[in-house]
């Protein structure tokens, strides 16, 4: 069972609240979007690929699989040490030593390309797998569906699988900016 940080900023539900308000919290603010639209004047963007589904009925949100970014990273990031292990320090190397022997180059050489090489794998695959075990989670869940035309929203309780119907004007919804 998920339990909830105790220390993320909460709002203050006592009161009810329009889309557009805001309330001042320490190092940012709390900015509610619902429970009436709230528009920004701006085309709509999706740059993490969080709306997995679109269409006139309804809009998906989370669940599916994730942007390519994750594997990118991780891809690079293992290239980028295996290449400084074993092109850039061995260089770094002969520049600083320019009396050093061909026989103890060639040694010092063979360290930064195993260290490179067997330095590089192992957390390339503790990487991948744990980024692959991610991602099945993430294709597992359930996304939040707002459904345009019955003006509900319906998400499944991560305890207890079971699903909720929610009107669309019950709801309230809010974002956090703060900086840390």
């Amino acid at each position: 069972m998920r339990n909830k940080a105790p220390d993320l900023p909460q709002p203050e539900l006592s009161q009810p609240h329009r889309a557009g308000d805001t309330q001042a919290i320490p190092g940012g603010r709390i900015t509610y979007l619902a429970p009436l639209p709230l528009s920004t004047g701006q085309p709509p963007l999706d740059m993490s690929k969080a709306v997995s589904e679109l269409n006139d009925t309804w809009l998906d949100f989370g669940g599916g699989w994730p942007n390519v970014f994750g594997w990118q990273i991780i891809t690079s990031g293992w290239c980028g040490f295996v290449m400084l292990c074993i092109f850039i320090l061995p260089s770094i190397m002969w520049l600083l030593m320019p009396g050093i022997s061909h026989e103890n180059f060639i040694s010092l050489y063979e360290i930064f390309f195993w260290t490179g090489t067997a330095g590089g794998l192992v957390p390339l695959l503790l990487m991948y797998l744990g980024h692959y075990w991610g991602f099945q989670d993430l294709k597992r869940s359930i996304p939040i569906r707002f459904n345009r035309q019955r003006r509900e929203v319906c998400f499944t309780l991560t305890e207890t699988q079971e699903t909720v119907f929610v009107p669309w004007e019950s709801l309230m919804a809010w974002v956090v900016e703060a900086r840390g």
